[in-house]
């Protein structure tokens, strides 16, 4: 019996089953045109009909009337028959899906290995290898979340009880927390900025200022990918944040500093230098099980499909991120650059970014994300030390969008001065 027609039985007993995991075998490009019509016809058929099963007589039928043109109708029609003849085991079901994708994987790697031996300079050892790491991190992280798709029946007595009782960190900015809530896990943000705009001090308050309820609360780490500068210098960022002291001070008293730090969280934050691959994020996050993910900048990870197009390349990176939140119940927060264009106006318009400021807003970015924080800057040198902080997209229930902030260029950190609505 083939993997393909035991899967596509299980699909045809069980309707809910057939609803888990059949996102899980649109990764899976090489089957053949008949399994691939077998598969269509039970999506129409649960589509148009409300039944948890598919009889024998009724798809047959079902077959005659809507498919009575393909070309290979005789074909789809022997197959039925076989399929209702076939035993199956829904517990042998995960299995027999990773053993399918594995296949379908050596089947594309032998092919690229065969192109390579005979010199095609279009395939590298670095693209196969990629190819394998994202297999690998991907399979068992959507067979898990296919296999746990259950029905949620909490009553509202119950959803705002658990709520109470999940302690969440909050942000660094007090308006931030009211607005959006506390960071309690499984979300994907986006914060974005022009260059020089203080995104990765922004980010660096909020690691520090996260560690520092870490240290209180005494569990959870935070990890803090870092794509930009040298990681000593981020540690000094961090350092300065959580003291509120400036470079200056703790490299003259770097024995109380290192005190103060202990005291307040410091090894909470968990820093990385440059993450070049999914897999490597992946690593880190079910070794450390963190509160909050920070990723800077979250486009420079690459995604092991170099034939992609930029869009398609940052849709899937964006809808990987919102998978791992998800999986290990951690925020992650991705930083990003917005348009390094002109601003639209001297006057507070041009200070306020939107989601069509982010840089690739027009992939599939803005989508994945449950939120987008936009920090805005002026370009008048006497209020260099304002920061617009505009949440662009939001959950519901949030009525304030826009803060005005000072921002600490010694410190690092961002004060509100005042708040406004829409």
């Amino acid at each position: 019996m083939s993997d393909i027609l035991f899967i596509i039985k299980i699909f045809l007993e069980d309707k809910e089953t057939y609803l888990q995991y059949r996102e899980y075998l649109s990764h899976i490009s090489n089957l053949d045109d008949s399994h691939k019509l077998l598969l269509k016809i039970i999506e129409t058929y649960y589509e148009e009909y409300d039944t948890n099963s598919i009889e024998k007589e009724n798809l047959l039928a079902y077959v005659e009337l809507n498919y009575s043109l393909v070309k290979n109708k005789k074909v789809i029609l022997e197959f039925i028959d076989k399929l209702y003849e076939l035993n199956t085991n829904k517990d042998l079901l995960k299995d027999i899906l990773r053993n399918l994708a594995d296949k379908h994987l050596a089947a594309r790697l032998t092919d690229k290995l065969y192109a390579l031996i005979e010199g095609s300079t279009a395939v590298s050892l670095q693209n196969i290898k990629l190819d394998l790491e994202e297999h690998l991190a991907r399979i068992d992280s959507e067979l898990e979340d296919a296999g746990d798709n259950t029905l949620c029946s909490s009553s509202m007595v119950d959803l705002v009880k658990r709520d109470i009782q999940r302690q969440g960190l909050d942000w660094h900015l007090p308006f931030l927390t009211q607005q959006l809530g506390p960071l309690v896990g499984s979300s994907l943000i986006h914060v974005y900025a022009r260059p020089n705009s203080g995104k990765t001090s922004f980010m660096c308050h909020l690691a520090s200022y996260l560690a520092y309820q870490c240290r209180r609360m005494g569990e959870g780490d935070i990890l803090h990918f870092n794509n930009e500068q040298e990681e000593g210098i981020i540690r000094k960022r961090h350092a300065c944040s959580l003291l509120n002291k400036n470079a200056m001070w703790v490299k003259e008293n770097p024995e109380e500093a290192d005190r103060l730090l202990s005291e307040k969280g410091f090894d909470r934050i968990k820093l990385y230098g440059p993450a070049l691959t999914l897999d490597y994020i992946e690593n880190r996050i079910r070794r450390h099980c963190p509160k909050a993910v920070i990723i800077d900048q979250g486009v420079k990870v690459s995604y092991p499909k170099q034939s992609d197009s930029q869009q398609e390349r940052i849709t899937r990176l964006y809808n990987h991120y919102r998978n791992l939140a998800h999986k290990y119940k951690c925020d992650i927060i991705s930083v990003g650059q917005a348009r390094d264009v002109e601003f639209r106006k001297k006057d507070e318009s041009g200070l306020w970014l939107t989601m069509d400021d982010c840089d690739y807003s027009r992939t599939g970015l803005q989508g994945e994300c449950d939120t987008m924080i936009g920090i805005g800057k002026t370009n008048n040198v006497e209020d260099d030390y304002l920061r617009y902080v505009a949440i662009t997209k939001e959950k519901v229930g949030c009525q304030a969008h826009k803060v005005i902030c000072k921002f600490d260029v010694g410190t690092g950190r961002y004060t509100e001065i005042n708040s406004s609505e829409d």
